[in-house]
């Protein structure tokens, strides 16, 4: 999934930039053995003392070079590694592993983009966990973080290689569909809640809850629309609530401005 590769390429070109540094300065390695050897020897750094001493003694030098290579290059990949685990970090919800919602929200702005720039279909389903509270306060949050975790990997088998899962806060997920239509976002969000009505319960008599959701899709490539997507999957969700939970819930399609008709007119 899209949450699972998002910051890898960045990080690993930033690792290999660091393992090309590395070899770089270990290439000064040998030039500064001769500076101390002439500084010792009070003769002075000439190109011509500088071939006679590297003639004399190759080896050495070579080995130098290699080795400090070989050391500073181990370092950067260990410093680009560690770098890439902090970043991933950075961006995953530490108790369901999914996007966190602050990098979800980066994303979810760099899509729409995209789908306005290219005409390409989007859909946004915001999901909450129905009488969380109760699960919480009837059988401590130990089940709660369980049911969490169970309801994140529910998402994951659910979702395909480019749609992206998060943990949008507290017992609200969210989903990105990239290149998908209205239809198939709400076929899509039926077959979560069937997933989750089969769901093996979490602890001894604790039943998996069902969800509520709420879907939006981007219908035109109208930037000022676009910004709207979330809000109007915001109030499908709320819909869903009052409509008595454990179903999906639509987001009427924006109405188009007469201006918007003008111009594609």
């Amino acid at each position: 999934m899209k949450s699972e590769r998002l910051d890898s390429d960045l990080p690993a070109s930033r690792r290999l930039l660091y393992v090309l540094a590395g070899i770089g300065l270990a290439a000064g390695a040998p030039l500064g053995l001769l500076v101390l050897r002439a500084l010792v020897a009070g003769n002075r750094l000439t190109l011509a003392w500088v071939e006679h001493e590297f003639v004399a003694d190759p080896v050495l030098y070579l080995y130098q070079g290699l080795a400090t290579a070989a050391v500073f290059g181990a370092a950067a990949f260990v410093l680009g590694r560690f770098e890439e685990h902090l970043e991933r970090l950075s961006a995953q919800d530490p108790l369901t592993e999914l996007m966190n919602r602050r990098s979800f929200s980066h994303l979810v702005d760099a899509e729409i983009a995209r789908a306005v720039r290219y005409h390409k279909p989007l859909s946004f389903l915001l999901i909450d966990v129905d009488d969380f509270k109760h699960i919480n306060d009837s059988y401590g949050h130990t089940a709660g973080d369980t049911a969490l975790r169970g309801i994140a990997d529910c998402l994951r088998a659910s979702c395909r290689s480019s749609d992206t899962p998060a943990r949008y806060g507290g017992d609200e997920f969210a989903v990105l569909l990239t290149d998908t239509n209205l239809e198939d976002a709400e076929r899509f969000a039926e077959r979560l809640l069937s997933l989750m009505r089969r769901a093996t319960p979490y602890a001894p008599g604790v039943k998996p809850p069902t969800l509520s959701i709420g879907i939006a899709a981007l219908q035109d490539t109208d930037p000022a629309e676009a910004r709207q997507l979330v809000r109007r999957a915001d109030g499908a969700l709320y819909a869903a609530k009052c409509e008595g939970r454990d179903r999906v819930s639509v987001a009427a399609p924006p109405r188009v401005a007469p201006s918007s008709i003008s111009r594609s007119a």
